[in-house]
């Protein structure tokens, strides 16, 4: 079976037992840092947080976290019985690794459902947690994909890079030295020119699984994670900037 976006994946883990709906009321300021942290060291379920404070109006009103946490869910992720034993999950990673299945452009998708531009985004709106005591803000972008592409040859890149929310408007991104993302970024930077940036959020959860990878230079994610889901990625291109993020 294949995950085919972050809406099919919710109805697996539900059908699976492997979803908590949390209906009580949570506060975005560390407590829900402090109950994915605990889920975790218990290997408890995905949580999906339904009641947030602050949240009860805006455009964006739940948070989905956990969903990889435990072996049984990789399982799940991969397309295969969640008591799969962890070496055959090991064994089925790595064949399928070796086999990049290339993604296709197409017209449109469901992620063009709803655009908002100009004065209409509005980052505050999302739920993003402020997870840690010292931590310097809201994180949003834990466990997704932001693309990029190198401007000489066109490589496209989708990394896993922390974002934290500043503004309505404004949101910074981790540029690690060394990471491909960084590679990028200093050949706009000698360009004089900004870095066109995509971010995909909650879609199907092979992206962030092969996002945190570390592949090598000049291989585009999106074609290995056609192979671990054994199908191809659907494409389709971004409103304002020249690149590609999935169809649904």
């Amino acid at each position: 079976m294949v995950i085919k976006d972050g809406r099919h994946w919710l109805e697996v883990l539900e059908k699976e037992g492997e979803l908590a709906r949390v209906k009580t009321k949570v506060d975005w300021n560390l407590e829900i840092g402090a109950i994915a942290e605990e889920v975790y060291r218990r290997e408890g379920p995905a949580l999906l947080f339904e009641n947030i404070k602050d949240h009860e109006n805006t455009f964006c009103r739940k948070f989905f976290t956990a969903s990889l946490s435990t072996y049984p869910r990789i399982a799940l992720m991969m397309g295969l019985p969640k008591d799969t034993p962890y070496p055959e999950l090991i064994k089925v990673h790595r064949a399928r690794m070796k086999k990049p299945i290339p993604p296709v452009v197409v017209k449109s998708g469901p992620v063009k459902e709803n655009i908002l531009m100009g004065d209409e985004v509005d980052m505050t709106a999302l739920p993003a947690p402020h997870w840690h005591k010292r931590d310097g803000g809201r994180y949003v972008g834990t466990f997704d994909g932001v693309v990029t592409k190198d401007p000489d040859t066109g490589w496209i890149n989708v990394g896993l890079y922390r974002r934290m929310v500043h503004d309505k408007r404004h949101i910074g991104c981790s540029v690690p030295t060394g990471q491909h993302i960084w590679q990028h970024f200093r050949k706009y930077r000698k360009m004089g020119k900004p870095m066109p940036v995509a971010v995909v959020n909650n879609w199907a959860p092979c992206l962030p699984a092969v996002a945190c990878c570390p592949l090598p230079p000049q291989t585009n994610e999106y074609e290995y994670m056609g192979a671990l889901r054994q199908e191809p990625v659907e494409l389709v291109k971004c409103e304002t900037v020249d690149l590609e993020v999935p169809a649904s």
